[in-house]
């Protein structure tokens, strides 16, 4: 099985982030191959996680898609986790996702 966790910290990046989600997603579903991707947002980033963001995360999240977003970056840009898009999970630390995620063997990409 490929696993993957893409970080974005950028919001210039989500377009690219969510190419990425997309072209391996089609790439799994050709080769019949498993597959599990998460993304982690912290920065910037956390600001097109809200609910009234011009990135709309519903159909990634309708895929099985894991969004994690940073407490810590959450807390600084003083949002509550009850202003991100439906389906989104936060992580206490994103440092910590990270790492805990390359330790269960997921490959690292930040577009």
């Amino acid at each position: 099985m490929l696993q993957v966790v893409l970080h974005i910290n950028e919001n210039q990046k989500w377009q690219a982030l969510l190419s990425n989600v997309e072209n391996f997603q089609i790439w799994l579903a050709e080769h019949k191959e498993a597959g599990n991707i998460e993304i982690l947002v912290n920065g910037e980033a956390v600001d097109k996680v809200l609910q009234d963001s011009s990135v709309n995360l519903s159909k990634v999240l309708k895929t099985g898609v894991k969004v994690a977003v940073c407490q810590n970056s959450l807390n600084a840009c003083a949002y509550t986790p009850e202003m991100l898009q439906e389906g989104c999970t936060v992580v206490p630390a994103g440092i910590v996702e990270l790492v805990q995620k390359q330790h269960l063997g997921f490959a690292y990409v930040k577009p």
